[in-house]
């Protein structure tokens, strides 16, 4: 259970609307775990993560990142609609423009 409902959602004026649900799936799963979802498309990718895809309420595509302050998950942000790269890159850019780089 996610303690916090979205609180923004921000997108382009043209942006596919399917693209805004798979990102917030992101942002979810990136809480749920604490981690890059980056990580569990790449462990998916190598074959290792295969037994990964079974869980519910999961979305393994690179673009969810966790926000960390104080070494504690507060949220995240959710990228989609891109390349994978892409949507790391634009997430991470906006957790630099929330000054919530951990370390």
């Amino acid at each position: 259970i996610l303690a916090q409902p979205v609180k923004a959602d921000l997108q382009l004026d043209d942006a596919q609307l399917g693209s805004i649900p798979v990102a917030i799936s992101k942002a979810e799963t990136a809480v749920r775990f604490r981690r890059s979802t980056a990580e569990f498309q790449e462990a998916i990718a190598k074959g290792d993560g295969i037994r990964l895809l079974s869980l519910p309420d999961f979305t393994p595509l690179a673009g969810g990142i966790p926000l960390v302050r104080d070494s504690a998950v507060v949220g995240a942000i959710g990228v989609s609609g891109m390349a994978p790269a892409d949507d790391v890159r634009v997430g991470e850019a906006g957790i630099r423009a929330l000054h919530l780089v951990d370390g």
